[in-house]
């Protein structure tokens, strides 16, 4: 494996046959001493210490460990800092939803805290690559954050302040393989019904996602004004997609059980302010325990139950896709990979049948 020099005098730095770096102190005639910790550290600096004045003797060295500089912003032209002002304060950043500008400015606030007084033009894919890997919690946490530091420099890639965008060129980490949120069973669905009656937000939450496959922001800003005759129309918060779904039965009686009132959304605080879609998620959870339902059952579940429902019930993929407001069938399939597979056959199989009486011709054996 390739070796680096230390800047330290007499440290042989090396990689084990695990791939691991290791440090050790060399001087020549003597064995290897093993120098623990990481490199710099109080550990690995009174290890060498040590073995420094093991080796020459002498009164002991006091190598003082060095901290980490603290970066601070700066609002010089051409750093990070200036970078995140310019882009926080464009069109680019306006237009996207709530709740995803939330949680990128929170992205981009700490990274300009970290690195604000860096040249924007010395960020490049390695250094990406190296603060991805420092963020905690494994891949989705990890492909998060550099989608929000990709939206950034792509803004910048746009608007020729750099010519290329360092979050490219690289794979992303993978995650291991999972079903994503839990689709609720009917038991889970009826247990909470049973409950939460019809004339509580608790329910009114159950069947606004149950009957619109909304999501959590969605569900929260949902009011009178999206009742459209007999029908809900909204525009999905997230990807700016509309929709106009029949107003279901059990959505039509758990509004009308609720008090009237002229509000804007149909979920209020208990000071008639409108819900967040974080609050909302904190107190749906809370909900849930109540029922005595498992942590696996969330708002984003019911969204997927709504369309898996439909899908056991016949409806085709451009069907569920008009009710769950999916841009393409890449991302529907993934709500609805376990319908049950056995009845859309048993239902296929009925269609032919039905085809074929009605043109007894068209099907005739051909010898």
């Amino acid at each position: 494996m390739a070796r680096a020099k230390s800047p330290l005098s007499n440290v042989k730095r090396f990689y084990d046959r695990h791939g691991k770096l290791r440090h050790a102190f060399r001087v020549k005639g003597r064995k290897l001493t093993p120098l623990p910790g990481k490199y710099g550290s109080p550990e690995f600096m009174a290890a060498y210490q040590a073995a420094h004045h093991d080796a020459f003797g002498g009164p002991s060295l006091t190598l003082a460990v060095v901290p980490k500089t603290i970066r601070r912003p700066t609002d010089a032209k051409d750093t990070i800092d200036w970078l995140v002002t310019q882009y926080l304060d464009s069109q680019t950043f306006a237009g996207l939803a709530p709740e995803t500008q939330q949680g990128r400015r929170r992205t981009l606030e700490r990274f300009r805290a970290a690195h604000g007084d860096k040249p924007l033009f010395d960020i490049q894919p390695q250094h990406i690559i190296a603060l991805m890997d420092d963020v905690p919690g494994g891949a989705h946490p990890q492909r998060n954050w550099l989608k929000h530091i990709s939206g950034m420099f792509g803004y910048a890639e746009e608007k020729r302040i750099r010519l290329d965008n360092p979050c490219l060129g690289f794979k992303r980490p993978k995650p291991p393989k999972s079903d994503g949120h839990h689709t609720w069973t009917a038991d889970e669905i009826a247990k909470y019904r049973a409950r939460w009656k019809y004339g509580t937000h608790q329910r009114l939450v159950l069947e606004i996602a149950l009957d619109t496959s909304a999501r959590r922001g969605d569900v929260a800003r949902l009011g009178p004004s999206h009742l459209v005759g007999s029908r809900v129309e909204f525009t999905h918060n997230k990807n700016k997609v509309e929709v106009s779904i029949p107003l279901g039965e059990e959505l039509r009686e758990a509004i009308l059980a609720m008090p009237k009132t002229n509000q804007l959304t149909f979920l209020r605080t208990k000071n008639g302010e409108p819900r967040s879609a974080k609050s909302l998620g904190g107190d749906f959870r809370e909900w849930c325990d109540t029922a005595g339902l498992p942590k696996r059952c969330t708002i984003h579940g019911l969204r997927k139950a709504c369309l898996q429902i439909r899908a056991d019930a016949g409806s085709t993929v451009f069907e569920l896709q008009a009710i769950g407001g999916h841009r393409t069938l890449s991302e529907l399939q993934k709500y609805v990979e376990k319908y049950d597979r056995r009845a859309a056959a048993d239902r296929s199989a009925e269609k032919l049948v039905a085809q074929k009486a009605s043109s007894p011709k068209t099907h005739r054996n051909v010898a």
